[in-house]
């Protein structure tokens, strides 16, 4: 199923960034495939997201264990 969803949605957005391309075209268009492809960008992330709690709740996603500097992770996140 993943790959239907995210196959059909990258189709959508690479018509977008062809677009993109295209001449003559006036500001307000410009603004509506910007607007286009940060909507299906956004879309495309929520579909990773929701596949990757499916593979969590069947017990299909490995953690990866990394050591980190917890000092710099809230420096971060302070700067949000």
């Amino acid at each position: 199923m993943s790959h239907e969803l995210r196959t059909s949605l990258n189709g959508i957005l690479g018509i977008a960034q062809v677009f993109q391309h295209l001449p003559n075209l006036t500001n307000q268009e410009k603004e509506d495939i910007a607007i286009f492809e940060k909507s299906g960008l956004y879309l495309l992330t929520l579909i990773n997201e929701i596949l990757d709690i499916s593979k969590i709740e069947a017990g299909k996603m490995e953690l990866e264990y990394q050591n980190f500097n917890i000092s710099i992770l809230l420096i971060l996140l302070k700067q949000e």
